[in-house]
């Protein structure tokens, strides 16, 4: 599976387990990712193929739901799979 197709699957998932679109959607993603054990598996493999699987995930996000960059945040402890991530908003 490649990282795109992964992406889509988590977002998918996500979305059906009650999740929201809003601008920290990549942290809210990421925390999904690394509490569920068959994502976080997938994620794994991919990252050991890899070098670039967070930002490409990222940017993911932000063509599925059409968003544009806003600014980046420290995730300080919220996610072990980040360090930091770019918040979101709708393109007007």
């Amino acid at each position: 599976m490649n990282i795109k197709d992964f992406t889509e699957s988590a977002i998918t998932a996500y979305l059906e387990s009650g999740g929201e679109v809003n601008p920290d959607i990549t942290l809210h993603l990421f925390q999904f990712i690394q509490s569920n054990k068959d994502l976080l598996g997938e994620y794994n493999a991919l990252k050991s193929h890899y070098k670039e699987v967070n930002p490409r995930i990222g940017q993911t996000v932000r063509e599925y739901f059409d968003l544009r960059n806003d600014k980046k945040i420290s995730v300080s402890g919220k996610c072990i799979l980040l360090t930091s991530y770019t918040r979101f908003h709708k393109k007007i």
